[in-house]
Parts: structure tokens; sequence; C-alpha cells
């Protein structure tokens, strides 16, 4: 239950064409259909005050289906990308609700 309140995030870790292999599977909870947004980390971004980390920016890459499952690693194809931006191996992934 816990897990569902957390968003699976992943790493991409092979590009075919518009193949997409992610290090996060059915143990991390994903499924079929579900979509993930890739994206590589930016600057931190540091509160005025307390100088405390509160997260990053993140610069959108791409967006994929998923389309097969396994324990450790899915598969999707990329449904929308940037025109600047090509997916990397390494860049992050994070699962969209909605």
């Amino acid at each position: 239950k816990i897990a569902n309140l957390f968003p699976s995030i992943g790493y991409v870790v092979s590009i075919d064409n518009d193949k997409i292999i992610l290090d996060i599977g059915q143990e991390a909870g994903v499924t079929t259909g579900q979509n993930y947004i890739i994206f590589r980390k930016g600057k931190d971004i540091i509160h005025p005050v307390t100088k405390k980390i509160l997260g990053f920016e993140k610069e959108i890459i791409a967006a994929i289906k998923i389309t097969t499952i396994e324990k450790d690693l899915s598969t999707g194809v990329i449904i929308s990308r940037s025109k600047e931006k090509n997916v990397n191996i390494g860049d992050l992934a994070i699962w969209k609700s909605n």
C-alpha cells in the first residue's frame, strides 16, 4: 500500500529508436499501459533563507507508454518528445498519473 503512495522512479538503461528500457519493473509497481516522463536533472532548488535543498529542476525530454514489464525492467515506446533533446542512457523516468 505504501508503494502506491509514491511514484516509481527509474533510469533509462537502453534506447533503440523509439523503444526505451527502464531499470524498474513489476517489483517497483510498473504496469503495462502506464505513462512515464523521461527527464534530466537540472540545478538544485535551494531555499534562500535556510539554504536547504528543496529539490531540483527537471528538463522534460520525452513521454513513454509502458508496453512490457519484467521483474526488474520495463519497456516503453516514446509517445511524445522534445524537439531539441534526445533521450540518453542515464536519464530519469517517473510515473505520470493521468
